[in-house]
């Protein structure tokens, strides 16, 4: 499941308008959980991922902070490349000078 707080006409992925916010952390808790679960599978492990993607949705309805904990979390759980690049889906009417700053501080490199 993905959240997003409009839908765009071109969009295909499958999709949940947000519209209670207090679900939010407790998604971020499960789909740790399930990163983790994958993290932990042989095929996983022996792997090397040279991309962090979020999207299928709006990212930018989450914070920063929120962004850049589960980017933190896959990059602590799995192995990723010397040489990676980090996209996240964006729209401009949640994506404020805050946020832009956050992310290139941490290094995301690409929006989506």
């Amino acid at each position: 499941m993905t959240f997003r707080d409009s839908r765009c006409a071109f969009c295909h992925y499958p999709s949940t308008i947000l519209k209670n916010m207090n679900i939010i952390e407790p998604y971020l808790a499960a789909l740790k959980r399930e990163l983790k679960m994958y993290a932990e599978a042989k095929y996983m492990q022996t792997s090397e991922f040279d991309e962090i993607v979020l999207g299928g949705g709006t990212s930018t309805i989450l914070s920063a902070e929120q962004i850049i904990d589960i980017i933190s979390f896959c990059k602590s759980n799995f192995t990723i490349s010397s040489k990676y690049m980090i996209k996240v889906t964006a729209s401009t009417h949640n994506t404020d000078e805050y946020k832009l700053e956050k992310f290139a501080d941490y290094g995301v490199f690409n929006w989506i």
